[in-house]
């Protein structure tokens, strides 16, 4: 009987940005607020620790669904010119490189492909997970801030400080590891070339 394996790069790529979205969450929505508020109290059972984490990960999972349809799409943008130094290779237009699927089929290249989806696949996901879940995170703190108007100005320049501190942090690393992704698939998807020559 097979067992039971346990990706750790899958498990912080969903589970982490799906704890910070739940926070989030938790400003705007009560259930949320009761269950993260029971979560954190060291009172919760393990059964109750399960579902809070499996929510995590389903919602984290969510939160990829988004990434994938929104700061994916933006590495499609030439931003080489505003990169500091200028004309870095990961800020330049990228297009996704899919793994072809006949060619992990030679010798090793399976192995390889792991090896990228490991060290550059997981870590991107983290990082664009991670950066639209702190937005959210931030959306949902600085909205609860309408309860009360009276810091509703300290706390919008604290939010928006935030949110260009996580983007700055984030977004270049998320788009680095995209690039190193993409160009390691597509050299793994280059078929070998057999010398035909005899000597």
């Amino acid at each position: 009987m097979p067992g039971i394996s346990l990706d750790f790069g899958l498990l912080i790529a969903y589970f982490v940005p799906g704890i910070i979205t739940l926070l989030g969450l938790a400003y705007v929505f009560k259930d949320v607020s009761g269950l993260m508020s029971q979560y954190r109290s060291g009172k919760a059972t393990a059964g109750f620790l399960l579902i809070v984490s499996s929510l995590a990960i389903v919602i984290g999972m969510a939160v990829s669904v988004l990434r994938a349809s929104t700061i994916d799409k933006s590495f499609e943008w030439n931003l080489s010119e505003w990169s500091l130094p200028r004309g870095q290779e990961h800020y330049r237009s990228l297009q996704p490189a899919d793994p072809d699927y006949a060619q992990l089929s030679e010798p090793g290249k399976l192995d390889a492909f792991r090896e990228v989806e490991e060290n550059d696949k997981r870590p991107y996901q983290f990082y664009g997970n991670t950066l639209l879940a702190v937005i959210i995170l931030i959306a949902g703190w600085w909205s609860s801030s309408f309860q009360n108007r009276n810091g509703l100005r300290k706390r919008s320049v604290l939010a928006l400080t935030s949110l260009i501190l996580a983007s700055v942090l984030l977004y270049p690393a998320c788009r680095k590891s995209y690039f190193r992704y993409n160009r390691a698939v597509a050299a793994i998807n280059t078929p070998k070339v057999v010398d035909t020559k005899k000597e």
